[in-house]
């Protein structure tokens, strides 16, 4: 249960439905790929487009990057991106509506560590842009809390 929740609140309160439907998707992809399922469900949750707006510092909080999403504000590949959960590709271009520079601006001066985003980013804090270079690959993530995944993904198998 903590697991659950721990995984769930750093994600910004993800539903319990949507982690249940985001592993059931894992699964199937983990016998087609032989990857580890573990490593498929990081990967997964550091590709979502709110994930990414936050850790390059565009976005204060997820719940700040979900309505950043959610006003139309953010521009996947020239196209106005409604879904705080979609996964990014390698090759996307990130971008954001000109009216918001000065609050974006003010995000990235008030974030409490420089922007340093990950590898997987090309981020011009010029432009306001960002492009994933790759997808993300780090499995070893260091989260701020202990987190047992296999019981996690255990709670979701039933």
């Amino acid at each position: 249960m903590h697991n659950k929740q721990r995984l769930s609140f750093f994600y910004g309160k993800l539903k319990k439905s949507y982690l249940k439907k985001l592993l059931k998707e894992i699964f199937k992809k983990s016998k087609i790929s032989k990857k580890n399922l573990i490593t498929l469900l990081i990967q997964q949750l550091e590709n979502r487009l709110d994930t990414i707006l936050r850790r390059t510092h565009f976005a204060y909080s997820l719940h700040n990057a979900r309505q950043l999403i959610a006003h139309k504000k953010v521009y996947v590949n020239g196209k106005i991106m409604q879904q705080s959960n979609y996964i990014l590709k390698k090759g996307d271009l990130i971008t954001f509506k000109n009216n918001i520079h000065k609050s974006l601006h003010q995000n990235i001066l008030n974030s409490n560590v420089w922007p340093i985003p990950f590898k997987q980013c090309f981020v011009n804090y010029k432009t306001f842009s960002i492009v994933i270079t790759q997808e993300y690959s780090n499995c070893f993530f260091s989260y701020p809390f202990w987190i047992d995944f296999n019981s996690f993904v255990n709670f979701y198998k039933k």
